[in-house]
């Protein structure tokens, strides 16, 4: 039986790409993380300590904004399981639409583009991590993180020790040794996937100015173009998941 559509490894790569492209626009614009909370709970710590409440509270509400998405899209999920109905297309399309407003607001100057807005844009989409986190984490059965890349290098990593280290013969014999290469390769390509997003990212950042929150005007504004370039993968995994409406879409909420 094949794997649903959202445990494929294309699946993991792009949802991989969408967050890697907005921890970059979060980076460049309020200086904080966006889709993995390790760095913002790092950088929590570091101004409670130092007595810098201001970014205190920024970190704080983007690593609780996290939680707030995760437990509000696990609240949907089993709403829509007890309906027999899918979730996929529905949480990509609210992704997505979030992003295009966002950045539609940034970009024509209908929201004031500065530190304060780029800290609140930055725990929505904290937000947004939180409910892909949850719906999307499973890739051909196993567990993954398409949010947090060091999830992602983990394992990969610890596949390819089990596929140098494990000779082909022996206990699961050649069929054993195979699958630690395949693992090795899908969680390579999903953690490429966030490389691939975080440098298209960063290519329209360089290009713009790089460093928006120290600046000021078109610069800062201009940022928010950044934002729809995960907005239209996002569209598009929509898109594709829609298609699929009548075969197996989500994630097995029983695999492991």
């Amino acid at each position: 039986m094949t794997s649903p559509l959202m445990e494929r490894p294309v699946a993991a790569a792009a949802l991989a790409a969408s967050s890697g492209a907005l921890n970059v626009w979060a980076w460049t614009s309020a200086g904080q993380f966006a889709t993995a909370q390790t760095g913002n709970s790092a950088l929590m710590m570091v101004y409670l300590v130092t007595g810098d409440w201001e970014h205190f509270a920024f970190s704080a509400a983007a690593v609780l904004g996290f939680a707030v998405g995760t437990f509000f899209c696990g609240w949907a999920i089993r709403s829509a399981l007890r309906r027999n109905k899918y979730y996929t297309t529905p949480i990509l399309l609210f992704e997505a639409l979030a992003l295009v407003v966002m950045g539609a607001l940034w970009v024509t100057g209908a929201l004031v583009a500065n530190d304060l807005t780029a800290h609140i844009y930055a725990t929505i989409i904290s937000v947004l991590a939180g409910a892909q986190a949850n719906a999307f984490h499973k890739e051909v059965g196993k567990s993954y993180s398409n949010v947090a890349p060091t999830n992602l290098v983990q394992s990969t990593a610890a596949f390819l020790s089990l596929a140098v280290t494990t000779g082909s013969i022996g206990v699961g014999g050649t069929n054993e040794h195979r699958q630690n290469w395949v693992w090795t390769g899908r969680f390579a390509f999903t953690y490429s996937g966030f490389l691939l997003g975080a440098g298209s990212s960063a290519l329209i950042a360089w290009r713009i100015g790089w460093h928006f929150k120290v600046l000021s005007g078109n610069a800062m504004a201009a940022s928010g173009w950044m934002l729809f370039v995960p907005a239209a993968l996002l569209l598009a995994m929509a898109t594709w998941a829609y298609s699929w409406q009548r075969q197996r879409i989500d994630p097995d909420p029983a695999a492991s």
